[in-house]
């Protein structure tokens, strides 16, 4: 018997826009749409478990059919079974990416699924404490080896969980410090302009050869201050980094990291996946003036 193409198209929505990728699959089901709810976008396209980056979408396919229902992933409980509207195209600056309005309100770190036919969190996400003297050290020498002579580290985020299913646990921390940022306290925004020492980034701890090894995920770290390239144009702007959730997007069994980061005026998500025994960088998309 000849089997159906189906093609999930998964769809992540952050204060951006709609980005979106498909997964083709050969048994009849309704698209699966994946959103976060930190900047709304579509991510690109995702082929026999490949991604392609994709053109953000003007206008949605005709037989487009949004889920009606969405289960929420983040780094808390789950929230389950929250009703939505039809995406609609976002006001401007945003105004040609699409995004659902929940019949309730929902955090803005979360990741919402619908139709999903696998479990987009397959195993548990556990948060540890950022002041592990281990990790600090850690994060100080990757920063050593990023240019910077002596950091002065911040832990925001330490996750542990086992990405690929084998039993064995990796852990993911996001680091930030700005010179601006004076009470040291978290901000929502990075500043408008960097200094030396300044940095955000998400790195991962695994065991390799039974010694721990720290590997940087994404970031930018500023060894000096940023300059202007011309007298009109300012110096370039400092992004924040946070890990958003830790899930499974293409239904591979494997678990992706999605990072949010924001930038002076604008917000944006990253997606990375686990190729070949390191994290690359999948697709990427944002929203700002």
């Amino acid at each position: 018997m000849a089997n159906k193409l189906r093609i999930i198209s998964i769809l992540v929505l952050t204060g951006a826009g709609l980005f979106g990728f498909h997964l083709m699959n050969a048994v009849a089901a309704a698209p699966t749409v994946i959103l976060t709810t930190h900047a709304r976008c579509m991510l690109g396209h995702v082929v026999d478990g490949k991604w392609i980056e994709a053109d953000e979408l003007r206008k949605l396919p005709k037989d487009f059919v949004s889920p009606k229902q969405y289960d929420l992933f983040g780094l808390g409980n789950p929230i389950k079974g929250v009703g939505a509207s039809e995406l609609v195209l976002q006001e401007y600056p945003c105004h040609t990416r699409y995004y659902v309005k929940f019949d309730k309100d929902v955090p803005n770190n979360y990741t919402a699924v619908g139709n999903a036919n696998w479990n987009p969190q397959p195993r548990p996400v556990k948060s540890l404490s950022t002041n592990n003297a281990a990790y600090k050290a850690a994060i100080a020498d990757l920063l050593k080896q990023n240019g910077l002579t002596n950091p002065k580290v911040r832990i925001l985020q330490v996750l542990k969980t086992d990405i690929q299913g084998d039993g064995k646990d990796e852990v993911f921390i996001s680091a930030t410090y700005f010179t601006a940022n004076k009470n040291g306290s978290e901000i929502e925004h990075a500043p408008m302009y960097a200094k030396k020492g300044d940095y955000s980034i998400v790195a991962y701890r695994e065991v390799i050869d039974e010694k721990a090894v720290t590997k940087l995920v994404t970031g930018n770290i500023f060894e000096t201050t940023p300059q202007s390239s011309a007298p009109d144009i300012p110096p370039p702007a400092p992004s924040e980094y946070h890990i958003n959730a830790i899930i499974d997007l293409d239904g591979d069994g494997i678990m992706d990291i999605l990072v949010d980061n924001t930038i002076h005026e604008g917000i944006g998500s990253e997606v990375f996946t686990l190729k070949s025994g390191k994290f690359e960088f999948a697709t990427y998309c944002g929203c700002g003036f």
